[in-house]
């Protein structure tokens, strides 16, 4: 998912500092201040996007809402019914926004990361999955190596000037 939001972040890497799951990194974003001109009315409400996620992902779980609920309700030690995932899905119910603090729960409940990679996506972050991590780690370390091999031969070849 593409996103405009993207331009407001800038390259400073960011690491997520837990010693648990899977490690988390991007960029970091720069305070998101805006001219009224520059940013229209409700262009950052992100409302039906994940209602629309939420949809999809229930629909592809193949669990009834009642049972994700259930799930959701075990993981969170809160109240969570089917009838309030109907709300948070329903077009005409504009009144009740998803809490962000359901995310992984929902996700774990319905076997579907795609909300998760969604929010991240929307932010300009990128998500990819394990083997992409180690492919991308080893990619940065075939430059660092590029790099300090050019290093060693130029300082080789200054040394070489020097003593020969």
């Amino acid at each position: 998912m593409n996103s405009s939001r993207s331009q407001y972040s800038s390259r400073e890497p960011i690491e997520s500092s837990a010693d648990f799951g899977p490690k988390i990194s991007g960029t970091r974003q720069t305070e998101m201040t805006f001219a009224l001109d520059t940013v229209r009315p409700g262009s950052l409400d992100d409302s039906s996007v994940i209602r629309g996620v939420l949809i999809q992902s229930i629909k592809r779980s193949g669990k009834s809402r009642a049972a994700i609920a259930e799930e959701m309700e075990l993981s969170l030690a809160r109240t969570v019914t089917d009838k309030m995932l109907d709300a948070f899905t329903a077009e005409s119910r504009n009144d009740r926004r998803w809490p962000a603090e359901f995310d992984r729960a929902f996700c774990a409940a319905t076997g579907d990361n795609a909300l998760l990679a969604c929010r991240a996506e929307m932010a300009g972050l990128h998500v990819i999955d394990e083997e992409e991590y180690l492919i991308l780690d080893l990619g940065r370390q075939f430059l660092i190596r590029s790099q300090a091999e050019e290093k060693i031969a130029l300082l080789q070849k200054r040394l070489h000037g020097r003593m020969g």
